[in-house]
């Protein structure tokens, strides 16, 4: 890609903020193509381990806000605008083109037989 988290997500920013269907989004979440976005564990998962809170939290504060989103307030309300966020999940090198080795998690990284064990057991385990 070569390019910056930052630089990425004002991007997306513009593209999907700016866009009608986009006036009813208030936050974004960047993943790779190893997260299933309709598995919402995955996606947790990838907000805990890959977004750093300091550098990967993107605030567009003017954006144009669908006014129904219930935190906003009366002044957000009266202005239009709220303020949007892109949380960006994915790691820095992949905005250089470069891959990280796999993912290291229980479902990738024990067989199915392993699992299935271990899930049929799970209440013999004390869990």
């Amino acid at each position: 890609m070569n390019t910056t988290a930052a630089d990425f997500a004002g991007k997306v920013a513009e593209v999907v903020f700016g866009s009608h269907a986009g006036y009813l989004i208030p936050k974004l979440i960047l993943v790779g193509n190893d997260i299933d976005i309709v598995d919402i564990d995955q996606v947790v998962w990838a907000l805990a381990t890959r977004s750093h809170p300091a550098r990967d939290h993107f605030i567009f504060p003017d954006v144009r806000e669908f006014p129904m989103v219930p935190y906003l307030t009366e002044e957000d309300k009266a202005r239009g605008s709220g303020g949007k966020a892109i949380i960006n999940c994915l790691f820095p090198e992949q905005f250089s083109g470069v891959t990280r080795a796999g993912t290291a998690s229980y479902r990738h990284s024990y067989p199915e037989q392993v699992r299935a064990k271990v899930e049929a057991n799970w209440k013999q385990y004390g869990f």
